[in-house]
């Protein structure tokens, strides 16, 4: 089965690569280690068993799965995404748009993407105590100097 070559960076400038996998990363969810850039300096959200690139037609979704077996299930998992290239236990999926809530978990999961820590206010709120008390406690304490004097 033949099936359709996507160009990357040569038809898709740089600067709206990276815009638009940036608006990507973000509805994905994905931890901010994920953005990086590939061997050829194209901007991609790398995963464990997989990747995301901007192309001229939207997004490109590059799964990697270790049996026929489990690239079956990705498949019928990714099937809101068209299929592009069908391998035997991997294969690349097109989405022209930003996914869903349920979509994006489906996609973190299946290219093994790190989703980003959420932290509530609360928390965020005890972390910051915390760190205002270390810091009070550093500066009353005695500098190295000053104790063995």
């Amino acid at each position: 089965m033949i099936l359709e070559t996507i160009a990357m960076s040569d038809c898709h400038p740089p600067a709206l690569q990276r815009a638009a996998l940036a608006a990507f990363a973000e509805a994905l969810g994905s931890a901010s280690t994920a953005f990086r850039r590939d061997e050829c300096g194209d901007p991609r959200i790398n995963g464990k068993r997989g990747h995301v690139y901007a192309v001229s037609r939207g997004f490109l979704i590059s799964c990697v799965c270790d049996s026929r077996r489990a690239w079956t299930y990705a498949k019928r998992a990714l099937s809101f995404a068209r299929v592009t290239q069908d391998g035997d236990e991997e294969g690349s999926f097109v989405m022209d748009r930003a996914p869903t809530a349920e979509e994006a978990e489906t996609i973190r999961r299946y290219l093994g993407i790190t989703k980003t820590r959420e932290i509530s206010e609360e928390h965020l709120a005890k972390l910051r105590a915390g760190l205002q008390r270390k810091d009070e406690q550093t500066k009353n304490q005695p500098s190295r100097e000053e104790s063995v004097s």
